[in-house]
């Protein structure tokens, strides 16, 4: 990445993909396997529409330090409450300032040794989320700033949609629950067109994660670096039911603090908590009480009014209700002792120990 950056004096920042160390509990590794695999895909057809207006996700990123004096001095937000004042999430509008002042900004879309610690639980994995989600909707503010190229304004809007989805998901869910009581409302509307709406939207949301794990089953030395195909064909479909009962847990407290912006609530900046080895009982259901009222009341619902779509909605309900056990269950030490020694979801980072001459055959071959 140096010698790129020396080469090209008309890059202002550079990072390439980011991958998670090696973790111990069954979360961490169920999560960073599975972004993992659909970061690939997803960033490499990113940077090639983003071309030099790229993202800065803040993470050993090289950035051009003297522009970045120059240029990248951030605003201050004026009034009151939580979109104001100093802004939180820095990095994506550190990069669209750079851009302006006509610096580049790329993405080379390679594993490198560019790593972070990820979050031990769901619970501190939401709390990181909210944090994000603070920084990311003061964004709002600030797509009129003068001077900004295109594609670095649309990187704004797409770092609010990322927050500002979890909502429209909750209030599609919730909103189509009530859609029971008019009887008339599948009048002209057959069940294949709904059905293919389904699909066609949950092939969209999977396709990067399988397209990363088809490139890693379609090379021999990928393969290998996770420790066989039949590995990483088990691993995936095992993340993707992971990841299935994690995200409406996430979305819906998203979408609980991304109201509570509207009435001033905000969260501070604190170090996050990276070296938990087990969630207890007490504090995952204090975190995710609403959750599970949410859950069982919409479960409720649907079993007064339309006993049949629960079939459809089963792992939405499966997630929202069982939020707590799910919790705590994916940072038990046996389940995550068991995955390490199985080698259920590991990574390239986790089999350098046993077999180094793997870890020097993957950087030569990526220099």
């Amino acid at each position: 990445l140096v010698r790129v950056m020396e080469a090209s004096p008309e890059m202002g920042m550079l990072q390439s993909l980011v991958t998670g160390l090696p973790s111990k509990t069954l979360f961490t590794r169920a999560f960073q396997f599975g972004m993992r695999h659909g970061m690939r895909s997803y960033t490499l057809g990113s940077a090639w529409w983003q071309a030099d207006c790229g993202p800065n996700w803040g993470h050993n990123v090289l950035i051009r330090t003297d522009a970045f004096h120059e240029h990248c001095m951030l605003p201050v937000l004026p009034g009151k409450g939580p979109l104001s004042g100093y802004i939180m999430s820095h990095d994506q509008v550190e990069a669209t300032l750079i851009r302006r002042a006509g610096y580049e900004v790329r993405v080379i879309a390679e594993e490198s040794d560019s790593h972070e610690e990820n979050p031990p639980s769901i619970t501190d994995f939401i709390r990181r989320e909210l944090r994000w989600a603070n920084g990311n909707m003061q964004y709002l503010r600030l797509p009129n700033m003068p001077g900004l190229k295109r594609v670095s304004r649309m990187q704004l809007f797409l770092a609010i949609q990322m927050y500002a989805a979890a909502p429209a998901w909750m209030a599609f869910v919730f909103f189509g629950a009530m859609l029971v009581l008019q009887t008339d409302q599948f009048v002209g509307a057959p069940l294949w067109m709904g059905l293919s709406l389904f699909a066609t939207v949950l092939l969209l949301n999977l396709m990067p994660k399988i397209m990363g794990l088809a490139q890693v089953l379609l090379s021999d030395k990928m393969a290998a670096s996770y420790g066989g195909r039949t590995r990483v064909i088990v691993s995936g479909a095992a993340e993707l039911l992971v990841s299935m009962l994690m995200a409406p847990i996430v979305a819906f407290g998203l979408t609980v603090f991304v109201l509570g912006l509207f009435v001033n609530r905000r969260v501070g900046w604190d170090a996050q908590q990276r070296s938990r080895a087990y969630l207890g009982w007490g504090e995952a259901a204090r975190v995710l009480w609403p959750q599970t009222l949410a859950g069982t009341a919409l479960t409720a619902w649907l079993i007064y009014w339309v006993p049949a779509a629960l079939i459809f909605a089963a792992p939405l309900l499966i997630a929202l209700v069982f939020a707590i056990p799910i919790a705590v269950i994916t940072t038990m030490p046996t389940l995550s002792r068991a995955s390490i020694a199985t080698g259920l979801f590991d990574i390239p980072e986790d089999r350098w120990d046993d077999a180094p001459d793997l870890k020097l055959a993957l950087k030569t071959d990526t220099a």
